[in-house]
């Protein structure tokens, strides 16, 4: 059994452009990136406050169903769907810091209502991060589809494999079987597409490129997101075109 350790790294809070980073000083906070064994400390209530936030924005500014819905973690919280997907009807919910089955604990207020003809899911990471074993995270991610496929049996889902970064780098081993465990799921069921990013973020002696990560050495930054947006958009539009209509079109 390998040796894990836990990385520490400070990550700095985005302020402005990043243009204006050398000039500007950053407020600083130190993530534990990894946290083996803090999914047993945790439960889905703790993101009640955001989802009620998320509820009241929605009752300002309803947004439209049959759309295409971008579901999981940070990854999709900070994905500028506007810019990225311009030719698709888009909803963002993204919870950065939750795990799969915060997304299916709270899929009926935040999903079902506006029956998106395609969901777009990255979760996992840190389920991973805190050290769901694999199975659990394969059963937790078959409990959010059979979700899905009950509630919403047209809508179509472009599943994103976990992505390495550098602040994660410990639970890499972990990462990998839980996309091997996600991809096995997703190939037996025709509503499922996989899209593994994994080859465009390591270099050719495969680390995670450093170029395409914010200071924090996890999350995506511009570079990032330009990279991968347009793997993303074709799968999408792969997934529209499986539904056999243009429902999630602007």
């Amino acid at each position: 059994m390998r040796l894990i350790s836990l990385a520490i790294f400070s990550a700095g809070l985005l302020q402005g452009q990043s243009n204006n980073a050398a000039t500007q000083p950053s407020a600083r906070r130190e993530v534990e990136w990894v946290r083996l064994g803090y999914y047993k400390e945790i439960t889905p209530e703790r993101w009640k406050s955001r989802v009620e936030q998320m509820l009241r924005q929605d009752t300002q500014n309803p947004p439209k169903k049959e759309a295409v819905m971008f579901v999981g973690s940070a990854t999709i919280a900070g994905w500028d769907l506007k810019h990225y997907f311009p030719q698709f009807e888009t909803i963002n919910r993204g919870i950065g810091g939750s795990m799969i089955s915060e997304s299916t604990y709270y899929a009926d207020q935040l999903i079902m209502p506006f029956q998106p003809s395609t969901i777009v899911f990255y979760s996992g990471d840190n389920d991973t991060a805190y050290g769901v074993p694999t199975e659990m995270i394969a059963d937790d991610f078959r409990k959010f589809v059979a979700k899905i496929h009950s509630a919403l049996p047209d809508t179509r889902m472009v599943v994103i494999a976990i992505r390495p970064s550098i602040a994660r780098l410990a639970v890499w081993d972990a990462v990998r079987a839980a996309n091997e465990q996600l991809r096995a799921i997703c190939a037996e069921d025709s509503k499922l597409q996989f899209v593994d990013l994994t080859p465009l973020l390591l270099t050719a002696d495969g680390k995670p490129r450093r170029e395409l990560l914010r200071e924090d050495l996890h999350h995506l930054n511009k570079d990032g997101f330009d990279l991968v947006s347009p793997v993303v958009a074709q799968a999408v539009q792969a997934a529209e075109a499986g539904n056999g209509h243009r429902r999630g079109r602007s």
